[in-house]
């Protein structure tokens, strides 16, 4: 059995640094959107998806995706269109003004990260990139389920 962990240990500082940005993000948000709406905004930037695809990517209930969805559409900010192959499946595209908000909120969080980058050496941000790697790489790979299975390659980025 795992030793418990605390605010010390590495995943509850992670922790503490997602919350931290998290709620920093909110306090500093010029718009009136909430989180799970810009989570939404976010994932339609790449273009139209189906509403299971929207709740599995964002680790939502379908109830609660449909929820958000409406909020949005009552907003303006998405349309919903019956899928080109099956008519039951639902595809959600952003409007302009959806668009718009998707840019905006994107432009937000982009300047608060800039802010709190800004705060550090060319030293501590070359460490803080290769983290960032080093993360993304391990939130795309299924969970390991003991310490023997955990990966040993990270990607190293040179530049």
């Amino acid at each position: 059995m795992p030793p418990p962990r605390d605010e010390n240990s590495l995943e509850g500082m992670l922790l503490g640094v997602v919350l931290h940005l998290t709620w920093r993000m909110r306090g500093q948000r010029a718009s009136n959107l909430s989180t799970p709406v810009i989570g939404v905004l976010n994932r339609l930037r790449e273009g139209p998806l189906p509403m299971r695809v929207i709740a599995e990517t964002l680790g939502l209930s379908r109830p609660s995706t449909t929820t958000i969805v409406d909020r949005m559409e009552d907003m303006g900010l998405v349309r919903r269109e019956r899928g080109p192959t099956d008519g039951r499946e639902i595809i959600v595209r952003l409007t302009e003004s959806g668009e718009s908000a998707s840019t905006d909120a994107h432009q937000e969080a982009l300047d608060l990260a800039a802010a709190v980058l800004g705060n550090l050496t060319a030293e501590e941000a070359a460490v803080v990139r290769q983290a960032m790697f080093v993360l993304d790489d391990a939130l795309r790979r299924p969970p390991a389920v003991d310490e023997d299975e955990k990966p040993t390659k990270v990607r190293k980025i040179n530049d």
